[in-house]
């Protein structure tokens, strides 16, 4: 029974093969059918190939034999190239050239008894494995093609591009994987990286769909995975880090809204939305923020539970991290105001430095044993700045009612207090412990000036932990010594007054004796 080839289809491997030295193979299907057109189903065949250049029939250039398995459909897939050398060499093959034919003879039992099923011209496709072809010349030879595995053939004016003023473009299944831009000076690299980009300008992204939503932002830079992920039309932004940025642009409504943002850090300002001139770096950090403005941090989950607080500063490890609607603040140091969602205007300077109510500056943690400086401490005390001043301050009525104590401070009771339970340990945390320290009891301070109609503002109250001005007793002091001079001077009046008198009667006892 007579059997032929019914020809069905002739591809390439991929496009990526035709980037090699020499063309590797490409791929050849064909279905197998008997005389009656019946496919010979499931049946081990031969299939000579012989590749001719010039008329048909033209010369040959290359002859291979392999063998095949058909399906149950009678279709067999052959790699050109792959097969049994019978003449002439695969890689030899002038692909170059326009008239390109390929004989297929055919033995159905598998053994050398090959009968020709016809030649057919090798048209577009298998061309693509002409190296001259992929350079966008065809006068290259095949000894100059990039290869996928390496090259050891590149020169100082090889390179890989276009030769047209025109954009470059990478894909990865069809889909976008990176663009040269020189018209609107864009740059991207990555799966889908500014994969809805169109006509905004002057934007990189580089990593899996940076800036994936962009359309109109211009200005940005992104890189890292899903860096700006959703920003549409916000400008003028960096985020640096895997996700960091993602969500800037959601939801905005004014053109302030999530602009101006800088974000360097894996998940650094994550959840931003309409928040604006922000800079965070450092690993989470301002993750949660959504709208907060103006805010700072510094240091790996610094400000990391902000969300709409505005114009914080936070600078080290966990700094700021509690905050969530506090504005104004300042934190530096490790651990830095820790404690405190919705405080404003207060400062911690100091690792592990607390604070525990609104417009409050910390310096230091519970166990720093001096503060210091060259000079004293300045309070401002200017007359232009002061209205009702009276002369009312008590001396020895309140000085007199103070108990002065000694004592040592119980570091975790501290802590527990000011919101810390659980804080780390570290070495010399508890030698404050160790010393003794002079002073008054805030709570006995402030019963005392109660008692006596003073109102005294020596003792804070402000805060969890109650402390105590000691320079605000100077006044009292002050005023117990003139208080004190002054019973001095009229004591001394009187002394002198006395003396007078002394000094009278012992002149009129000594007139008595004299005439006796």
């Amino acid at each position: 029974m007579k059997t032929f080839i019914s020809i069905s289809l002739l591809t390439l491997l991929a496009f990526g093969q035709a980037f090699c030295q020499v063309p590797a193979a490409f791929n050849y299907q064909a279905i197998a059918r008997d005389a009656s057109g019946n496919a010979i189903a499931n049946t081990n065949i031969t299939v000579r190939l012989t590749i001719e250049q010039g008329s048909n029939p033209g010369t040959p250039e290359y002859t291979e034999t392999q063998s095949a398995t058909t399906n149950q459909f009678g279709l067999f897939v052959l790699g050109i190239g792959r097969g049994t050398v019978v003449y002439g060499s695969f890689a030899g093959v002038n692909w170059g050239t326009a008239n390109t034919y390929i004989l297929v003879e055919f033995d159905p039992n598998g053994g050398s008894n090959y009968q020709s099923m016809g030649v057919t011209q090798l048209l577009s496709v298998p061309y693509a494995l002409n190296a001259g072809s992929l350079l966008g010349n065809d006068s290259l030879p095949v000894s100059v093609a990039w290869s996928v595995n390496g090259n050891n053939n590149a020169t100082g004016t090889s390179f890989i591009g276009t030769t047209t003023n025109q954009i470059l473009q990478f894909r990865i299944n069809n889909q976008k994987a990176g663009v040269i831009d020189n018209a609107y000076n864009n740059t991207g690299l990555g799966f889908q990286a500014l994969n809805a980009n169109d006509s905004s300008s002057n934007n990189t992204a580089f990593g899996v769909s940076s800036m994936y939503s962009n359309t109109l932002g211009y200005s940005n830079v992104a890189a890292g995975i899903a860096t700006l992920y959703s920003n549409v039309d916000r400008s003028n932004l960096v985020a640096i880090g895997d996700s960091a940025l993602f969500s800037n642009g959601l939801g905005v409504i004014k053109p302030a809204q999530a602009i101006q943002n800088t974000a360097v850090g894996s998940k650094s300002m994550l959840s931003n939305a309409l928040g604006s001139a922000n800079t965070a770096l450092g690993f989470w950090a301002l993750s949660a923020n959504t709208i907060g403005d103006n805010n700072t941090s510094l240091g790996a989950y610094s400000l990391l539970s902000n969300t709409t607080g505005a114009s914080n500063t936070a600078i080290g490890l966990n700094s700021l991290t509690a905050n969530v609607d506090g504005d104004y603040n300042t934190a530096i140091g490790y651990g830095a105001f820790v404690t405190g969602s919705s405080y404003t205007n207060s400062t911690a300077i100091g690792y592990n430095t607390s604070v525990d109510s609104s417009n409050e500056v910390r310096v230091g943690n519970t166990s720093v044993t001096s503060i210091g400086g060259q000079v004293g401490w300045t309070t401002y005390s200017d007359a232009r700045v002061k209205n009702d001043i009276q002369e009312n301050v008590p001396g020895l009525t309140f000085i007199n009612a103070l108990r002065p104590v000694t004592y040592h401070y119980d570091v975790n009771k501290e802590e527990q207090l000011m919101g810390r339970k659980g804080s780390t340990d570290w070495n010399g945390k508890y030698n404050i412990e160790k010393l003794s320290f002079s002073g008054f009891i805030a709570q006995e301070v402030d019963a005392t000036a109660k008692q006596i109609g003073y109102d005294f503002n020596g003792v804070d109250k402000g805060g969890k932990i109650w402390g105590i001005r000691y320079a605000e007793f100077v006044p009292s002091i002050v005023k117990g010594m003139q208080e004190q001079q002054l019973l001095i001077e009229r004591q001394n009046e009187n002394i002198l007054n006395q003396q007078r008198q002394i000094d009278e009667l012992t002149k009129q006892l000594e007139n008595l004796k004299s005439l006796l």
